[in-house]
């Protein structure tokens, strides 16, 4: 599979200790949100890199476009040459990451905003035991859930 990249900012400051990646298909409708979370939950206290794979959409500049608005976050985007599917847009991204850990969020996802405290404190913790991350269900009024989301 043969795909291009683009670096926006290269942070040399901290080695990436989390990598988290983002698959995308035309997602230029929620792509920044989900960035927006991962910037206003970020406490700077461990490398991070963001790995957004392409999975060939059909307006790649709106993607780009999207990436240049968030300076000082290590983001690299990969562009796959045609549509492959989540699975390999997904793989593409491990295969890329430099991260000792990884994340794969969708497009339409948004972290908490204490996601990077929470994941300090579970790996301080729990060093060898914890190596991933819960999810949260909400619902349309942003209120946490046990009922877990359906595609229709």
């Amino acid at each position: 599979m043969f795909y291009s990249e683009q670096t926006f900012c290269y942070c040399t400051f901290m080695a990436p200790g989390l990598s988290i990646i983002i698959p995308v298909y035309n997602a230029e409708s929620t792509l920044g949100t989900a960035l927006q979370s991962i910037k206003d939950g970020w406490s700077r206290n461990f490398g991070l890199e963001i790995l957004i794979v392409d999975d060939g959409s059909d307006a790649p500049e709106k993607i780009e476009d999207i990436c240049e608005q968030y300076e000082g976050m290590a983001i690299r985007l990969l562009r796959l040459e045609a549509n492959a599917g989540k699975a390999a847009a997904v793989n593409t991204g491990i295969e890329n990451s430099t991260g000792t850990f990884l994340l794969q969020l969708d497009a339409d996802d948004t972290l908490l905003p204490d996601w990077s405290d929470t994941f300090v404190r579970l790996r301080t913790t729990w060093p060898d035991e914890v190596n991933f991350f819960l999810t949260v269900c909400q619902d349309e009024q942003g209120q946490p859930t046990q009922e877990i989301p359906r595609y229709q």
